[in-house]
């Protein structure tokens, strides 16, 4: 696949989901890693818990449970609703929805790298950005000025723009 801006990997469209190149850790960092975080909530780091964190690492897009039952017919959706909310707690995943309708599920953007999310409230597609650095440098600074004003201390963002995607306008 040829690079994109920044020798990162181009953005491409799978017709509901647009996608980056995540690069997660190494699976055994990765699942020490979980197994960790879980720890830390009181929670073992079970085989569904690590076919839901495989999942996520090898989707290289949000998921969602309906996206999970179609890769894992052998996991009840309950399961991998309830070890999605366990993972959630525990930092290894996050939720992103438009509106409850649409959530879609990622490794937790710590696990993987930074980026911004366009979400669709129409069809629930989510399209993952990553903006340039002089445009993330003035995010931050933004941020920072915003929450300076109110005695606050910033030590990370996320950016979920809601609106209407190109298909459903």
């Amino acid at each position: 696949m040829p690079a994109g801006r920044g020798g990162r990997p181009p953005v491409h469209h799978d017709g509901r989901v647009t996608t980056r190149g995540a690069t997660a850790p190494a699976d055994d960092d990765l699942h020490e890693l979980a197994a960790a975080r879980l720890r830390t909530v009181d929670q073992r780091y079970t085989s569904g818990r690590r076919a839901i964190v495989d999942l996520l690492a090898g989707a290289g897009r949000p998921v969602s449970i309906a996206d999970i039952a179609e890769l894992r017919p052998d996991l009840a959706r309950s399961s991998a609703y309830r070890h999605l909310m366990d993972l959630q707690v525990a930092g290894v995943v996050r939720k992103l929805a438009a509106d409850d309708e649409f959530a879609r599920f990622e490794l937790a953007e710590d696990l993987t790298e930074h980026h911004h999310h366009l979400l669709c409230v129409s069809c629930g597609a989510v399209t993952d950005v990553s903006p340039s650095a002089t445009l993330e440098k003035a995010i931050g600074r933004a941020l920072c000025d915003l929450a300076a004003a109110e005695g606050f201390e910033i030590s990370s963002h996320r950016l979920d723009a809601v609106g209407v995607c190109r298909d459903c306008r």
